[in-house]
């Protein structure tokens, strides 16, 4: 049985001056650059500039996911007392951008794109669904970012974010049929099967456990896997290990396993 990370402290040596390094870099890092993309999608004034790198192109604001797991993890393994402000803070813009858009999106990509998977309008490639680099990857890290939050911070925001978020994304997959969610999944998607799974458990709604299975199972990468067959060669690791991950999780919580 696992215990919590809060009953955990490091007092001294290679690895307490290590979190301390790490800690330190989070405090350095602008929420606000890295909501910048959320603030412009949704048509609210930006409040500082977005990062470079990759936060400057087409996956800008995947970084933001990222960010509140690690604010979460430093709370729970420290007691940080700044670290769950900083979470309130990105969730209340979160919460702001959700409402300034409607309908529960939040996401620093145009809607167009997932509105053309409800329309049935589907192009593809590894890296790209309607024109748009791998939305659900961003939207992965979000709601794992919301999950930890609400998990290790006790910020019930968050938990709502995620709830509207995906009863959203329930209306976008519910027309569509088998055929065309695979289409939908040859794009990497990260392991929206794991955050599914994960709030079903918190919200004790059975829809989002049975929204994993029936909407992000790629069948065209874990099906070989149930017959023994090894088809990963050449297949880019970080696409896949995810949707292993989230499949675990899934029977985790089929087979009646605690949250």
């Amino acid at each position: 049985t696992f215990f919590p990370l809060s009953q955990v402290r490091l007092t001294s040596g290679i690895f307490a001056n290590r979190q301390h390094t790490h800690s330190r870099h989070l405090m350095a890092i602008e929420p606000d650059r890295l909501l910048a993309p959320f603030l412009t999608q949704a048509g609210l004034p930006v409040k500082a500039e977005r990062y470079g790198g990759w936060e400057s192109r087409d996956i800008g604001g995947h970084s933001l996911g990222h960010y509140l797991s690690a604010l979460a993890f430093l709370h729970a393994a420290t007691g940080s007392g700044e670290a769950p402000a900083r979470v309130i803070h990105i969730v209340g813009e979160l919460a702001r951008c959700q409402q300034a858009n409607g309908g529960g999106y939040v996401l620093p990509v145009k809607m167009e794109a997932f509105e053309k998977v409800r329309a049935g309008e589907i192009e593809a490639t590894p890296f790209s669904l309607n024109g748009v680099w791998v939305p659900f990857y961003t939207l992965h890290k979000l709601l794992a970012g919301l999950r930890d939050s609400y998990r290790l911070c006790g910020n019930a925001a968050a938990l709502e974010i995620a709830i509207c978020v995906c009863d959203w994304l329930e209306g976008i997959f519910f027309n569509l049929d088998a055929v065309q969610i695979q289409q939908v999944l040859s794009t990497e998607h990260g392991g929206m099967n794991e955050v599914l799974a994960d709030l079903s458990c918190d919200t004790g709604d059975a829809r989002y456990l049975e929204m994993a299975a029936r909407c992000f199972h790629h069948r065209k990468v874990l099906d070989p896997m149930f017959r023994g067959d090894d088809r990963l060669n050449g297949l880019h690791g970080n696409t896949q290990i995810p949707k292993v991950v989230g499949l675990a999780r899934e029977f985790e919580l089929g087979a009646g396993t605690e949250c």
